[in-house]
């Protein structure tokens, strides 16, 4: 019964978070993109938009104007991990109970 003595030790490393400031974030709004650089407008606009809403450019990319309820956002986000086998069986099986999954003010989350 060796399996009762082992220890597994997990290996971590040190995770460096990097973000925008405030400043950072108000300099890439304020940018003026004009002639040869006009093109990128719109990039910079969907980039802002993921910014302040937390979503993944994926999930920006495949958000619809059915998605856009009373004011608010509402879209369903699946980790990036999963396979699509996965997500359908997700999909198809609730493990929680209606009142915890109902969709919160800007997004709902499946896992």
């Amino acid at each position: 019964m060796a399996y009762k003595s082992f220890k597994p030790t997990l290996k971590t490393t040190q995770k460096n978070v990097i973000y925008l400031t405030k400043e950072e974030m108000a300099r890439v709004r304020n940018l003026q993109l004009s002639g040869a650089q006009a093109y990128l407008d719109p990039i910079r606009d969907v980039f802002l938009f993921c910014c302040f809403s937390g979503l993944r450019h994926s999930d920006a990319n495949n958000l619809r104007r059915s998605d856009i309820k009373s004011g608010h956002i509402e879209v369903i986000v699946y980790p990036s991990n999963l396979t699509t086998l996965q997500r359908q069986f997700w999909r198809n099986t609730r493990m929680l109970p209606s009142t915890i999954t109902r969709p919160c003010r800007t997004t709902q989350t499946r896992r």
